[in-house]
């Protein structure tokens, strides 16, 4: 596993500097709304840029480019290609994480700026284990690979960087009445019997905790507890969902050892957090009054830990998980 270290050296004019710019290359705006789209801001250049592929369109649209343009060579399609490519001309560096055709777009970057360092941001671990043969490609067109899985990256000799988050989204969102105690919304991936169990210890406590899990991923729609929903809630649903909750849970995978959105989302968001992932305790913004350790925590004192309110984090530690923090850790690397 390898880590970021500052870097100096000269930028493009020859000139020293310690700062290099960095983009992040996202599909479409989802949970990066509000977040800078642009290289330029009112005249003033942002060195961490937020770029879109494509721009936010009706439903339909994003449903039919959905089924049948992922098939399809990206290069037959260069939707919205003139601003984000014409952006990166002012960056050093690219992190690209996009559900489309991974290779067309990083050749029409290398073509355009055969200099440019690009990264590759694994933001689903399951995902990348499924494609394994893709590291090779990548090996070979010398593009680094960044996680926030520590186990990942020691197994595959991947750059280690901390998972991140846009604040302004959050922002911008209407807030909600709490209307719930606690509240999960996720896929299955084997985790609906031990969040039944936890739900059953809040109903002992005469509390409500709300599973929402979507119908399509599940082989067997069978529990009672459970709400199930056609399809997937897009981001400003779920994140108002959320909102609408006291305290968010979080249950990792067997197979994952670095720490989801959830909590970056709950701290954020002044939420507290219940986790089955003991790891949460090494990371400089747990506490336990915002987050409960099932397996470490006595349950006994679960009713306590709802019932108490939640400790704002210091700005410094929040900056180091919005995006723009993250991708000045990422500028260390170039």
């Amino acid at each position: 596993m390898r880590t970021g270290q500052d870097r100096t050296g000269q930028d493009r004019t020859g000139q020293d500097r310690t700062e290099r710019s960095v983009a992040y290359l996202a599909r479409r705006k989802h949970s990066l709304k509000g977040a800078y789209m642009s290289g330029e801001d009112e005249g003033i250049y942002n060195p961490f840029p937020v770029l879109f592929l494509f721009k936010d369109g009706s439903e339909i649209f994003n449903a039919l480019r959905r089924r049948f343009l992922r098939y399809l060579p990206f290069d037959l399609f260069p939707f919205g290609e003139t601003k984000w490519l014409t952006d990166l001309k002012h960056c050093d560096a690219v992190v690209i994480s996009l559900g489309l055709d991974f290779k067309s777009i990083v050749k029409k970057i290398q073509r355009k700026y055969p200099k440019m360092r690009i990264f590759y941001w694994i933001s689903d671990v399951q995902v990348f284990r499924r494609k394994i043969e893709f590291i090779d490609w990548l090996e070979k067109q010398e593009i680094e690979c960044l996680c926030f899985d520590k186990a990942l990256c020691e197994e595959f000799n991947l750059v280690y960087t901390r998972n991140f988050i846009s604040q302004k989204t959050l922002e911008l969102i209407p807030k909600i009445k709490e209307s719930v105690d606690a509240i999960f919304i996720g896929d299955d991936k084997d985790r609906a019997e031990m969040l039944l169990l936890l739900q059953k210890e809040f109903l002992a406590n005469g509390k409500v905790f709300k599973i929402i899990m979507p119908k399509n991923n599940n082989r067997n729609s069978k529990y009672s507890g459970i709400t199930y929903i056609d399809g997937w809630l897009d981001y400003e649903a779920y994140i108002s969902e959320i909102k609408s909750s006291k305290v968010m849970v979080d249950i990792v995978q067997k197979i994952q050892s670095g720490n989801t959105l959830r909590p970056l989302e709950a701290m954020f968001l002044g939420k507290k957090i219940i986790t089955n992932n003991h790891l949460i305790k090494n990371e400089d913004y747990y506490s336990p009054e915002n987050i409960f350790v099932l397996g470490k925590d006595d349950i006994k004192d679960l009713l306590a830990f709802i019932s108490t309110p939640f400790q704002q984090l210091s700005p410094e530690i929040l900056s180091k998980y919005d995006i723009h923090g993250w991708l000045t850790e990422v500028g260390n690397l170039v």
